[in-house]
C-alpha cells in the first residue's frame, strides 16, 4: 500500500491554479436548488415590504422590468442598484397603490432545467403551505441553467393580511395608476389622481422569473413581467377558499 505525504498549502495553491474548471457536480446543485426554492416560497410573499436575502443575490444580478410589455425600460445591473430599485418600487406601490400590508400570494411555481434533477417526491417535500410546484425539462437550455418562474397576485379584500382594511388603502391614499406608471421609477407625482372610492378591490398580478448561477446557489437574473392591474367594485368571493401567502 502506498502512503502519500500530506500536501503543504503552497502545493495545494499550485495544484488549484493548474486544475481545469469542471462542471459543477449535480448533487450540490440539487441541494442548492432545493434551498433556493424554499427560500423563494418564504420570501417572495413579503417582497412589498422586504428585499430578498442578500446571501442569495449575485453581485452582478440583473433586474429586468416588463421586458415583454415595456421593452424600453432599461435593465438594472448590480446588487446595489437592484436593492435600491426594489426599495423604490416598494415605496411607490405601498404609498400610492396598495395597502402596505399586502402580500404576494404564490399561485404557481415552475422549475425549468435542461435535464430534470428533482423528482415528483422532491417537489412535494419542497412545497411550503401546499404551494403548487412543477418541473419542466427544456433541452434548449444550457445543462447548468435553471429558471424558476413564480406566478403571483396580491391580497383580495377580506384577506387576513389586511387586518380588516381594503386592498387600496395605501399609505398616502388610493391613486389611479397603470402598470407602466407603477413600474416607472420617475413617476411625476403631480399627474396622479385619487380614486373616488378606495373601497374598490385592487389586485396586482404578475410573474417573477429567477435565473440562477451555475451552482444554483444565487440569483443571477430577476425578471418581473406580465403585470396586470385588476379592479373590482364588488367584494371578492369567499376568501377562505384562496390560499394565503407562505411564511406570513
Amino acid at each position: 500500500m502506498r502512503i502519500f505525504a500530506p500536501l503543504r498549502s503552497g502545493q495545494l495553491n499550485f495544484l488549484a491554479s493548474r486544475q481545469p474548471r469542471f462542471p459543477v457536480p449535480d448533487s450540490p446543485r440539487k441541494a442548492n436548488l432545493g434551498t433556493i426554492i424554499q427560500m423563494l416560497q418564504l420570501k417572495v410573499p413579503h417582497l412589498l415590504q422586504h428585499n430578498l436575502p442578500q446571501e442569495f443575490l449575485s453581485q452582478d444580478i440583473v433586474l429586468r422590468l416588463l421586458p415583454a410589455q415595456r421593452p424600453h425600460i432599461p435593465v438594472i445591473r448590480g446588487v446595489l442598484l437592484y436593492n435600491t430599485t426594489f426599495k423604490t418600487l416598494q415605496l411607490l406601490v405601498t404609498s400610492f397603490f396598495l395597502n402596505p400590508e399586502a402580500k404576494l400570494h404564490i399561485t404557481h411555481m415552475n422549475i425549468k432545467e435542461a435535464r430534470q434533477s428533482l423528482s415528483n417526491t422532491d417537489l412535494v417535500n419542497l412545497s411550503i403551505n401546499n404551494n403548487l410546484l412543477d418541473f419542466e425539462e427544456s433541452p434548449e437550455l444550457s445543462p447548468y441553467t435553471t429558471k424558476i418562474t413564480i406566478k403571483w397576485r396580491t391580497c383580495l379584500n377580506g384577506c387576513l393580511h389586511l387586518h380588516d382594511n381594503k386592498t387600496a388603502d395605501a399609505r398616502l391614499g388610493a391613486y389611479n395608476l397603470d402598470t407602466n406608471s407603477l413600474l416607472h421609477l420617475k413617476l411625476p407625482l403631480q399627474n396622479l389622481t385619487k380614486l373616488n372610492d378606495n373601497s374598490i378591490e385592487r389586485v396586482l398580478t404578475g410573474i417573477f422569473v429567477f435565473e440562477l448561477t451555475d451552482k444554483n446557489d444565487k440569483i443571477a437574473v430577476h425578471t418581473i413581467d406580465d403585470c396586470e392591474i385588476i379592479e373590482n367594485e364588488q367584494p371578492s368571493p369567499d376568501t377562505n377558499n384562496i390560499g394565503f401567502a407562505p411564511g406570513a
